[in-house]
């Protein structure tokens, strides 16, 4: 079973503090981590995922953004595939061992993936992750989770204050990139809301 909340890496955000703060979550007991760094080569990457999942001790379920092939070398819990990504079910096809998420953004995105483990639907709200971007809102997420068997993550300005709107609409969870950097407090009360 899926944790409720996944943290989402973003080391520009974090600054230098990066690896404290992946030791910080993980004192506290975030254990579902998407590892989110476009800008890394490839070896910079795989370093980092090493240095998170060591910092974890066995505790940490890594997920490496659009990386089969490193996740898959460091047996990393799994892969998270974006809109221009490689269709999910050729990596499911591969990598077996991998669990597989697909990020979307409306429902023809969610339609062409044919093979997955869950899904990550946003952004529901505005967020500074996306300024000026308009939030999806909550309909259409329900429209989403209405079309798969498979947990749905709301993403997107998620935070105490809309967190119980976006479970009542139906989502298995929440998927979180700015609040844990900003708002660690935040983060926490989020968890207790969830009841994770």
């Amino acid at each position: 079973m899926l944790p409720r909340i996944c943290i989402v890496t973003d080391r520009k955000l974090a600054g230098n503090d990066f690896l404290p703060y992946i030791k910080k979550l993980v004192k506290n007991g975030f254990q579902f981590i998407q590892l989110r760094e476009k800008d890394l080569k490839p070896a910079e990457l795989f370093d980092l995922a090493k240095d998170i999942l060591e910092i974890g001790e066995g505790k940490i379920k890594l997920i490496i953004n659009d990386r089969a092939d490193i996740a898959y070398l460091l047996d990393a819990m799994g892969v998270h595939m974006g809109v221009d990504s490689i269709p999910s079910h050729i990596i499911k096809e591969k990598f077996e061992k991998l669990i597989v998420g697909i990020s979307v953004h409306n429902k023809e995105e969610l339609k062409r993936n044919k093979d997955f483990d869950y899904v990550f639907f946003g952004n529901v709200y505005e967020t500074d992750c996306k300024p000026g971007l308009q939030g999806k809102g909550l309909t259409l997420l329900r429209e989403i989770i209405s079309l798969t068997d498979k947990p749905v993550y709301a993403i997107g300005g998620i935070n105490p204050d809309n967190v119980l709107n976006v479970l009542k609409a139906g989502a298995y969870g929440v998927a979180v990139r700015s609040l844990p950097v900003r708002d660690f407090n935040g983060l926490i009360k989020l968890r207790k809301i969830i009841g994770e």
